[in-house]
């Protein structure tokens, strides 16, 4: 018997419930991983710089992740950020909630007992219909989530159960995150409920080519690249056809200083070379910091220019 385990809902303060934006909100943006590293550096460009923010606001913006400490930090440093420029027009302490609606969910994705009815949370409360909102101009999810797992030799796993729990997460969890997310807003569409829904799926170099000791991460991103491609083809429409407004993205941010950087570094099984390459990027600084290729990924949204399907490196 599985007992499902709500979703935690964590508002703004002044409030019981979501913030009631003066403004109605344009885009809705449901960020996973979002406690640390990559996950909040996206969070943060949505709201870094004012140019930025101007094309995506009004605002509501989700947050998710299994930290709630972690959640609260990003959560915090995106209100120090919008208020460099929200604050200086405003007279009031509320002067966010006319342009920016933040909240933080704690959700353990790997738990797929309960993730279909989590998700049913999650996307009830991003909905326009659902929260008699009008319809969003546009509908971003941040497919971020994911873990190493397994490092070492492929052949030297041990763990069956280690590696079934591995792939739950970085690959079932993923694929089902994304099918909900454009499932739910295509049948807002279909309600002549005109929303343009993206989907960017965290890729790697790792999704296309093999890297030794590191056999279950690639595994995880090669399915997750080859899933989202077959998404974009099946979403994609030509002139002649009425446009669907989905497309799909797999952004690889490069080698980057993260915990998961550190990890590797400290992981006394991976491959020589690789080790070497992250110990030398540490040393030299020369991994990518997630806050720049964060503010490049925006940029890429911001322009819309990509090939829905595409890998971009």
């Amino acid at each position: 018997l599985t007992t499902h385990t709500p979703v935690h809902f964590f508002c703004p303060a002044g409030g019981g419930g979501p913030t009631k934006l003066r403004k109605m909100p344009r885009t809705v943006v449901i960020v996973t991983g979002a406690s640390r590293g990559l996950g909040r550096a996206i969070a943060l460009s949505f709201v870094k710089e004012e140019k930025t923010f101007q094309k995506f606001s009004p605002l509501r913006i989700l947050l998710l992740a299994r930290s709630e400490e972690g959640l609260v930090g990003t959560k915090s440093l995106m209100q120090q950020e919008a208020d460099k420029f929200l604050d200086t027009t405003a007279n009031d302490n509320d002067a966010t909630s006319d342009l920016l609606d933040m909240t933080h969910h704690v959700i353990d994705l790997s738990d797929l007992d309960n993730l279909d009815d989590n998700l049913n949370d999650i996307l009830d409360f991003s909905s326009s219909s659902k929260n008699n909102l009008p319809p969003f101009e546009k509908a971003i999810l941040i497919n971020n989530a994911g873990s190493l797992g397994h490092l070492g030799p492929c052949m030297n796993m041990t763990s069956l159960k280690e590696l079934q729990t591995s792939l739950d997460f970085n690959i079932t969890s993923s694929l089902w995150v994304s099918t909900r997310f454009v499932r739910s807003f295509s049948q807002q569409q279909q309600q002549q409920q005109q929303t343009k829904t993206v989907v960017v799926n965290i890729s790697s170099l790792c999704a296309i080519e093999p890297f030794k000791t590191m056999g279950v991460y690639c595994t995880g991103k090669a399915a997750r690249d080859m899933f989202h491609t077959v998404l974009a083809k099946e979403t994609t429409t030509t002139e002649e056809e009425e446009g669907n407004n989905i497309k799909v993205l797999n952004y690889a941010p490069g080698a980057l200083e993260t915990d998961m950087a550190e990890e590797l570094i400290n992981c006394n099984v991976l491959d020589k070379d690789l080790h070497n390459f992250y110990v030398t990027s540490k040393k030299d600084k020369t991994a990518i910091m997630p806050q720049d290729t964060a503010d490049l990924l925006l940029t890429v949204l911001m322009n819309d220019d990509f090939e829905s399907g595409s890998h971009i490196d």
